[in-house]
């Protein structure tokens, strides 16, 4: 029981007020009195109790049920009890309907129940304390997040603008034929740049995923798009053909998530594969599997592997296994996506070489099993 608990009664009878006060702080409550309504009103503002026993027959211009109203307006956590010796139906109903918790009738020899009845309100004022308290706590955090996205979208924004500034005096340079030397370097400078661009991309597609709408997804369609924008990627970067090797229960598989924010997270993964195998043949491997009502698709590559000193928080933002050069927003994207989405992401490396990531997400409709085989490096017909 906790000490602070009040109660609050109110009874045109100030025997009934004061024996009734008596009672329930022996019961170990904290109890305030009022004998009309409009003490009632003045006490219920101030004591602000968890528990309110009104009398509907407590002189006023009103009764007790015009009065209900405006005591939960002046102490909106409060249970409110409907106490009265007169006690019908249709009061009953009425009383609920204007916010009563509960009703119950005065009788001489039934103080056990009305004991019962309060102690019940204030475990369920308690409870839905407890949870207007951890609904605040996760408005608190959504808005903090929101501010940081927003924030770091602005830093995005204004960071891009001076990166195409910079990209575009590299450009310059490189056209008016500088000495060799120097046009090495620029170069390197232009690819770090690229390098910086496309991790603020990723950093503002981070702050996108917080308006995610869910819809039904077609996994076939976007395995196929995500798979193509990796083999254009490689062709224009000049390196070998790469096959990915797609396995899937059917092509009319869909799932739950966002149907842009799932081709860009497949985009990244496979892209942090096709970067570990690098320009020598390997494989890229991604398995459907259909489990009652998720679908797994796990991605495995021959590649280098995870470093295995970041190998445990190679999802937070700016981790990265790929070296100074990078800046590891892609991996967090990618979980944020699918999380979002219902879903759970998980990675590691394999036994023999290379890595894999498994993406779980909430299924939408499953069929039959068919396999093809994907060329990275090909065009696409």
């Amino acid at each position: 029981m906790n000490e602070m608990d009040s109660i609050l009664v109110v009874d045109d009878n100030v025997m009934i007020t004061t024996n009734l006060c008596k009672l329930f702080r022996k019961a170990g409550w904290t109890t305030g009195s009022a004998n009309d309504v409009e003490s009632a009103f003045l006490e219920a503002k101030e004591l602000q109790p968890d528990v309110v026993l009104l009398d509907l027959r407590v002189p006023r211009e009103c009764d007790g049920l015009e009065a209900i109203e405006p005591i939960l307006e002046r102490s909106p956590d409060t249970c409110l009890i409907v106490f009265t010796g007169y006690g019908s139906v249709p009061a009953t109903v009425e009383a609920m309907h204007l916010g009563a918790w509960n009703f119950i009738e005065k009788r001489n020899d039934d103080f056990g129940n009305l004991l019962d009845l309060v102690s019940i309100s204030l475990e369920r004022k308690r409870e839905r304390d407890k949870l207007a308290k951890l609904a605040a706590y996760e408005r608190e955090q959504r808005a903090r997040i929101k501010s940081t996205l927003n924030l770091s979208n602005g830093i995005a924004h204004d960071f891009k603008n001076r990166l195409a500034d910079c990209g575009y005096a590299v450009s310059l340079a490189l056209a008016l034929d500088p000495p060799q030397e120097v046009s090495s370097r620029v170069k390197e400078v232009q690819a770090a740049l690229r390098k910086l661009n496309e991790s603020v991309d990723e950093l503002r597609r981070l702050a996108d995923v917080q308006r995610l709408e869910i819809e039904q997804v077609a996994l076939g369609q976007v395995l196929e798009l995500a798979v193509a924008t990796i083999a254009r990627r490689r062709e224009l970067q000049g390196l070998t053909r790469l096959h990915v090797s797609l396995q899937l229960a059917s092509s009319q598989i869909t799932v739950q998530s966002s149907h842009d924010l799932l081709v860009k997270s497949f985009e990244n993964i496979l892209d942090n594969s096709s970067e570990a195998v690098g320009a020598k043949n390997g494989e890229i491997s991604v398995k459907v599997i259909e489990q009652e009502d998720q679908v797994l698709v796990r991605f495995s590559d021959t590649g280098s592997g995870f470093d295995r000193a970041v190998l445990d928080r190679a999802d937070l933002p700016f981790e990265t296994t790929k070296g100074k050069a990078n800046y590891g927003v892609g991996l967090a994207f990618v979980k944020e996506v699918i999380e979002r989405s219902g879903g759970r992401l998980r990675y590691g490396n394999n036994t023999d070489r290379g890595a894999w990531v498994e993406a779980c997400l909430p299924a939408w409709s499953s069929a039959e099993h068919i396999q093809s085989t994907i060329p990275l490096g090909a065009k696409q017909s």
